[in-house]
């Protein structure tokens, strides 16, 4: 949470914009639980709150914590805040730790960083309290870990490379054994927090089980995003369950949703360039009945392939000119 806010527009970054339904029609299935409306929410709202208010008015979630690590934007933070939402004015570590884990919740960890041993903890102890229900999504910048860059910034002769620096900022058993410096950057990257993430999950989980509860905890991968508009992102996303409750999650056909396909599909938001002409030849044909060509006519096929895959999720641009 480095105030990123300063310099991108949340709120109309095209990509995050599709992330952000993605993850609300992800919500939206979790009646075999309770109704989405029941649910907390709590999240990262910066001074555009976004999400919270796409989550409140399609989702009707009405209890909303919002955890603000900047507190040098905290009078505009506040002036921002729409409905009634909780603002918590701490790092996320005891800002999590104030929540009330008696209920379900919505969390979407949206870090401005890269992945770090802080992050980390926090994922760890969200492990530990979320009760069976509850949905988790994390994002972290995944262009070049913060070590490569270090590295590469540090011109003397003894200086320690990337992975070397990547190793000693984390606890063994947090990295994979066979992590290279070739992993530090781009797509391999974002592979690689995400596979610490969902490590980091397991712990937390293996931890909270030995403590001799009644019913184990599991952690259900639902999918995973890939985008870059402003910054490169990850995104893992998972729904706690209960071995009892694991019917439930079953009945939410996750699966059945149009951009998943696959539980635990690692999902490329690709915002397709496309003309206003184009994208409304395309939108003629949608939704594409089964076995039906996509006619693309002169725009690249590849784009036009994308917008099929993403349409409901894109922002709507209008151009006027006089």
């Amino acid at each position: 949470m480095s105030g990123s806010f300063k310099k991108i527009d949340y709120s109309i970054r095209p990509a995050k914009y599709a992330e952000r339904r993605m993850l609300r029609d992800i919500f939206r299935r979790v009646g075999p639980f309770a109704l989405p409306e029941n649910y907390v929410y709590a999240g990262f709202g910066s001074v555009w709150f976004s999400d919270f208010i796409l989550f409140h008015r399609s989702l009707g979630v009405k209890d909303m914590v919002s955890i603000e690590g900047s507190r040098a934007a905290q009078q505009r933070i506040i002036d921002n805040a729409p409905f009634r939402i909780q603002l918590d004015f701490a790092r996320s570590g005891p800002a999590l730790q104030r929540l009330d884990w008696a209920k379900r919740h919505f969390l979407w960890l949206d870090y401005d960083d890269p992945i770090s041993r802080e992050i980390l903890r926090d994922i760890r102890y969200v492990a530990d309290k979320a009760v069976s229900g509850s949905v988790l999504a994390v994002s972290v910048k995944s262009g070049a870990a913060r070590e490569f860059d270090q590295a590469e910034g540090d011109t003397a002769l003894q200086s320690l490379s990337a992975i070397e620096r990547f190793r000693e900022n984390f606890a063994v058993g947090q990295i994979p054994s066979n992590t290279n410096e070739e992993d530090l950057t781009g797509l391999p990257f974002a592979s690689l927090s995400r596979a610490m993430i969902a490590t980091e999950i397991g712990v937390g989980l293996d931890i909270r089980n030995g403590k001799e509860e009644e019913d184990p905890v599991r952690f259900q991968h639902i999918c995973s995003f890939d985008y870059a508009d402003g910054a490169e992102m990850t995104t893992i996303v998972g729904i706690f369950h209960t071995e009892e409750d694991a019917s439930r999650v079953a009945d939410c056909h996750f699966e059945e949703l149009s951009f998943v396909g696959e539980l635990g599909a690692t999902v490329s938001i690709d915002v397709p360039l496309l003309t206003v002409r184009e994208v409304r030849k395309l939108e003629s044909q949608l939704p594409l009945p089964t076995g039906t060509p996509l006619a693309v006519g002169s725009m690249p096929p590849r784009e036009a392939e994308r917008f099929a895959r993403l349409y409901r999720y894109l922002p709507h641009y209008a151009v006027l000119e006089s």
